[in-house]
């Protein structure tokens, strides 16, 4: 696919890209950066961005979250197979000079649960790694071939990749049935699941606790023994003895029963292990805000072996409602010009009454704080309900701001703090 190429655009320019008709490339500053031009990994990189916009041309790839990491991944990853080195550094050799062994690595150990940093660049790590590793155990040839045609199923996030990768091995070297695996399978599974993607995987967010022999509030409080389920979702092949086991490093907590068992679910089932449930003990001295930190380590057997190590966390949240979903923060820009974030909160039970918002400043400044009903389009904030002036304080720890006085009933639905 020809394209037309601009070089040496710019002394001083420290950057490549392709703007949707051509590519270009900083011809460098020679302090903080060498041409760009220069370096094979980089032109690799800027072509297969073209390549990806042709296949996407007419359905969209937008720049933000996973699809604008699978972007980034994909550019990453035809730039180490086509270049001469075959090295997993971007940028390798002094691109940027205070960074002569590379500014990107596809060999690293990102997960999609721990390690999101809502950049595209930076998130394309863990999936491009996925893609690092499954190469080393498979033949390369095979993966690229895979890597580029699954590229034509138009997947928007890791997880809808991940599943067109492996329809694509199937459908190239297979028997068309996802529950039998798929030739490269194992690789392809173990590759991705080493970075928090696909296979048979926890749900985020499912964990229910079941806390009748304590005050029965569906949370686990200070001082509670409680029974802690999840969900798992079967993205592997059909299995069976599916096992579980729960650990976690978190000082506070003490696994009674950490071990469970989910059956046998086919392929797309999803199973939870509500009949055996892991059962954990809280101390009386945990604070009243803290987030647990747990790992689940599912095995399973089927056409081959299962490992996958899972990720995920559960928030201590005494007579609060806590926005913690296991998962990196979403939020949306709300408010004024000048910009608001607003972060959806549902109740447990109705009538609701919010008596304080609960802050984790990292200055001392002023603040508007408000809330939002969710009477807008597709449950968006609409009407302010209301609106505070609060001074914050940046001490280390969670500051509460006085609402109480406002007498805020929540009578149904969701509504929005920011």
């Amino acid at each position: 696919m020809p394209v037309a190429v601009q070089l040496g655009c710019q002394w001083g320019y420290c950057n490549a890209y392709w703007d949707g008709e051509g590519m270009a490339f900083g011809a460098g500053d020679g302090w903080y950066c060498d041409d760009f031009g220069l370096y094979s990994d980089v032109v690799y990189h800027e072509y297969t961005h073209a390549v990806t916009s042709r296949i996407y041309d007419g359905v969209g790839l937008p720049y933000v979250l996973e699809s604008g990491a699978l972007n980034e991944g994909w550019s990453d990853y035809f730039a180490y197979v086509l270049s001469d080195s075959q090295s997993p550094f971007i940028g390798a050799g002094g691109l940027l000079l205070d960074y002569p062994e590379g500014f990107r690595t596809l060999d690293n150990n990102y997960r999609r649960e721990t390690d999101w940093y809502n950049e595209v660049h930076a998130d394309s790590e863990m999936f491009s790694g996925g893609l690092w590793e499954a190469r080393q155990v498979m033949d390369g040839a095979v993966l690229d071939e895979l890597v580029h045609f699954a590229r034509y199923a138009h997947a928007q996030t890791f997880e809808e990749y991940a599943l067109a990768i492996l329809i694509e091995d199937d459908t190239r070297y297979g028997d068309n049935d996802l529950g039998t695996g798929t030739p490269h399978g194992e690789a392809i599974y173990t590759g991705f699941g080493n970075h928090g993607i696909g296979g048979l995987q926890y749900l985020t967010p499912s964990t229910v606790i079941d806390d009748n022999a304590g005050n029965s509030n569906g949370g686990v409080d200070p001082g509670e023994t409680v029974n802690l389920s999840v969900t798992l979702t079967n993205g592997w092949a059909n299995a069976t003895d599916v096992q579980a086991t729960l650990s976690t490093a978190d000082s506070f907590v003490t696994i009674v029963k950490g071990t469970a068992g989910f059956g046998d679910p086919n392929h797309g089932d999803l199973v939870n292990n509500a009949a055996d449930a892991f059962i954990i003990s809280l101390d009386p001295c945990c604070p009243d805000t803290h987030t647990i930190d747990l790992a689940l380590d599912i095995t399973a057997s089927g056409p081959y072996n299962y490992l996958r190590k899972c990720l995920f966390t559960h928030t201590v949240a005494v007579n609060q409602l806590a926005y913690d979903d296991g998962q990196a923060d979403y939020y949306i820009g709300w408010g004024s010009p000048g910009g608001g974030l607003a972060v959806r909160m549902t109740p447990k039970m109705y009538p609701h009454y919010p008596t304080h918002i609960r802050l984790f400043a990292m200055a001392d400044s002023m603040v508007t704080l408000k809330v939002w009903d969710d009477d807008g389009p597709g449950g968006l904030p609409q009407t302010v309900l209301a609106s505070i002036e609060a001074t914050v304080s940046a001490g280390g720890d969670w500051f509460d701001v006085d609402i109480s006085h406002l007498e805020l009933v929540i009578d149904s639905g969701s509504f929005y703090v920011g």
